[in-house]
Protein backbone atom coordinates (compact mmCIF):
# COMPACT_ATOMS: atom_id res chain seq x y z
CA UNK A 1 0.00 0.00 0.00
CA UNK A 2 3.03 2.15 0.37
CA UNK A 3 4.06 1.80 -3.26
CA UNK A 4 0.97 3.72 -4.07
CA UNK A 5 1.57 6.69 -2.19
CA UNK A 6 4.11 8.01 -4.50
CA UNK A 7 2.14 7.82 -7.32
CA UNK A 8 -0.92 9.72 -5.53
CA UNK A 9 0.99 12.58 -4.67
CA UNK A 10 2.52 12.53 -8.66
CA UNK A 11 -0.25 12.62 -10.09
CA UNK A 12 -1.85 15.21 -7.60
CA UNK A 13 0.87 17.44 -8.92
CA UNK A 14 0.81 16.28 -12.41
CA UNK A 15 -3.04 17.36 -12.25
CA UNK A 16 -2.64 20.80 -10.08
CA UNK A 17 -0.03 22.13 -12.35
CA UNK A 18 -1.73 20.81 -15.38
CA UNK A 19 -5.23 22.78 -13.91
CA UNK A 20 -3.43 25.51 -13.04
CA UNK A 21 -2.07 26.19 -16.61
CA UNK A 22 -5.48 25.52 -18.38
CA UNK A 23 -7.02 28.15 -16.11
CA UNK A 24 -4.51 30.72 -16.56
CA UNK A 25 -4.23 30.04 -20.12
CA UNK A 26 -8.64 30.27 -20.39
CA UNK A 27 -8.66 34.04 -17.98
CA UNK A 28 -5.64 35.10 -19.99
CA UNK A 29 -8.09 34.04 -23.30
CA UNK A 30 -10.94 35.56 -21.58
CA UNK A 31 -9.30 38.38 -20.90
CA UNK A 32 -7.93 38.87 -24.61
CA UNK A 33 -11.96 38.55 -25.67
CA UNK A 34 -12.82 41.64 -23.65
CA UNK A 35 -9.68 43.51 -25.04
CA UNK A 36 -10.44 42.83 -28.95
CA UNK A 37 -14.02 43.36 -28.08
CA UNK A 38 -13.22 46.81 -26.23
CA UNK A 39 -10.96 47.82 -29.22
CA UNK A 40 -14.12 46.56 -31.66
CA UNK A 41 -16.47 49.24 -29.56
CA UNK A 42 -14.54 51.80 -29.54
CA UNK A 43 -13.67 52.09 -33.00
CA UNK A 44 -17.10 50.93 -34.18
CA UNK A 45 -19.30 53.13 -31.71
CA UNK A 46 -17.26 55.30 -30.32
CA UNK A 47 -14.92 56.40 -33.33
CA UNK A 48 -12.33 56.32 -31.68
CA UNK A 49 -9.37 53.66 -30.41
CA UNK A 50 -7.47 52.97 -27.89
CA UNK A 51 -3.52 52.59 -28.33
CA UNK A 52 -3.19 50.16 -25.43
CA UNK A 53 -5.70 46.92 -27.15
CA UNK A 54 -3.08 45.87 -29.56
CA UNK A 55 0.03 45.67 -27.38
CA UNK A 56 -2.33 44.17 -24.84
CA UNK A 57 -3.82 41.50 -27.02
CA UNK A 58 0.33 40.44 -27.81
CA UNK A 59 1.20 40.14 -24.28
CA UNK A 60 -2.10 38.34 -23.67
CA UNK A 61 -1.40 35.69 -26.31
CA UNK A 62 1.76 35.13 -26.04
CA UNK A 63 1.16 34.17 -22.70
CA UNK A 64 -1.79 32.14 -22.93
CA UNK A 65 0.15 30.05 -25.34
CA UNK A 66 3.04 29.56 -23.00
CA UNK A 67 1.55 29.09 -19.72
CA UNK A 68 -0.78 26.39 -21.87
CA UNK A 69 1.94 24.71 -22.78
CA UNK A 70 2.19 22.62 -19.53
CA UNK A 71 -1.57 21.46 -19.86
CA UNK A 72 -1.27 20.60 -23.70
CA UNK A 73 1.98 18.24 -22.85
CA UNK A 74 -0.03 16.82 -19.82
CA UNK A 75 -3.04 16.03 -22.51
CA UNK A 76 -0.70 14.65 -25.17
CA UNK A 77 -2.22 17.47 -27.32
CA UNK A 78 1.90 18.54 -28.32
CA UNK A 79 3.32 18.04 -31.26
CA UNK A 80 5.85 15.55 -31.64
CA UNK A 81 6.94 13.72 -35.13
CA UNK A 82 8.29 10.08 -33.86
CA UNK A 83 8.13 8.46 -37.81
CA UNK A 84 12.13 7.13 -37.84
CA UNK A 85 11.81 6.05 -34.49
CA UNK A 86 8.68 3.74 -34.87
CA UNK A 87 11.54 1.69 -37.25
CA UNK A 88 14.42 1.84 -35.39
CA UNK A 89 16.13 -1.43 -33.24
CA UNK A 90 15.12 -1.38 -29.76
CA UNK A 91 18.46 -0.45 -28.17
CA UNK A 92 19.13 2.40 -30.66
CA UNK A 93 15.32 3.94 -29.59
CA UNK A 94 16.33 3.84 -26.45
CA UNK A 95 19.06 5.69 -26.63
CA UNK A 96 17.76 8.41 -28.93
CA UNK A 97 14.85 8.48 -26.20
CA UNK A 98 17.34 9.44 -23.27
CA UNK A 99 18.94 11.88 -25.76
CA UNK A 100 16.07 13.40 -26.52
CA UNK A 101 14.53 13.67 -22.65
CA UNK A 102 17.94 15.48 -21.78
CA UNK A 103 17.81 17.78 -24.51
CA UNK A 104 14.39 18.40 -23.82
CA UNK A 105 15.19 19.50 -20.13
CA UNK A 106 18.79 20.72 -20.44
CA UNK A 107 17.13 23.48 -23.17
CA UNK A 108 13.85 24.32 -21.42
CA UNK A 109 15.83 24.73 -18.32
CA UNK A 110 18.37 26.87 -20.00
CA UNK A 111 15.59 29.01 -21.60
CA UNK A 112 13.66 29.21 -18.20
CA UNK A 113 16.97 30.85 -16.67
CA UNK A 114 17.71 32.95 -19.52
CA UNK A 115 14.67 34.33 -19.91
CA UNK A 116 14.26 35.02 -16.32
CA UNK A 117 17.57 37.12 -16.43
CA UNK A 118 16.29 38.88 -19.56
CA UNK A 119 12.83 39.70 -17.82
CA UNK A 120 14.07 40.33 -15.18
CA UNK A 121 16.22 43.10 -16.61
CA UNK A 122 13.76 45.55 -18.48
CA UNK A 123 12.04 46.61 -15.19
CA UNK A 124 12.77 50.07 -16.38
CA UNK A 125 11.63 50.21 -20.08
CA UNK A 126 8.46 50.53 -20.56
CA UNK A 127 6.43 49.22 -23.10
CA UNK A 128 4.44 51.95 -25.45
CA UNK A 129 1.15 51.73 -25.29
CA UNK A 130 0.56 50.51 -21.57
CA UNK A 131 3.41 52.15 -20.61
CA UNK A 132 4.06 49.28 -17.75
CA UNK A 133 7.29 47.99 -17.75
CA UNK A 134 8.36 45.52 -19.90
CA UNK A 135 9.67 43.19 -17.28
CA UNK A 136 5.83 42.64 -16.34
CA UNK A 137 4.41 40.65 -19.98
CA UNK A 138 7.59 39.43 -20.23
CA UNK A 139 7.75 37.08 -17.24
CA UNK A 140 5.31 35.11 -19.03
CA UNK A 141 7.86 33.55 -20.66
CA UNK A 142 10.39 32.03 -17.32
CA UNK A 143 6.59 31.46 -15.67
CA UNK A 144 5.04 29.63 -19.12
CA UNK A 145 8.75 27.31 -19.97
CA UNK A 146 9.34 26.69 -16.52
CA UNK A 147 5.58 25.13 -16.03
CA UNK A 148 6.44 23.18 -19.08
CA UNK A 149 9.86 21.93 -17.39
CA UNK A 150 8.05 20.98 -14.44
CA UNK A 151 5.41 19.04 -15.78
CA UNK A 152 7.69 17.47 -18.37
CA UNK A 153 10.31 16.05 -15.86
CA UNK A 154 7.02 15.16 -13.73
CA UNK A 155 5.54 12.86 -16.50
CA UNK A 156 8.55 11.69 -17.06
CA UNK A 157 8.86 10.34 -13.45
CA UNK A 158 5.07 8.58 -13.94
CA UNK A 159 6.32 7.66 -16.66
CA UNK A 160 2.92 8.68 -18.70
CA UNK A 161 3.49 8.33 -22.54
CA UNK A 162 4.46 10.38 -24.37
CA UNK A 163 2.21 10.06 -27.87
CA UNK A 164 -1.36 8.64 -27.98
CA UNK A 165 -1.95 5.30 -29.73
CA UNK A 166 -2.91 5.45 -33.39
CA UNK A 167 -5.84 4.27 -32.45
CA UNK A 168 -7.18 7.28 -30.10
CA UNK A 169 -7.79 9.38 -32.91
CA UNK A 170 -6.77 12.91 -33.64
Amino acid sequence: MSIKKPDIWLDKAINGLGNASNVTAGILFMLNVLNVGSAVFARYVLRSSFIWTAELSQFFMVSMVLIGAAVTLKENEHMRIDLLLKYLPPRINKVVTIIRISTIIIISLWMTVISFKYANSLWMMKTVGLHIPKAIPLFAVPIGIGMFLIMYILLRIAKKPETRSIHEGV
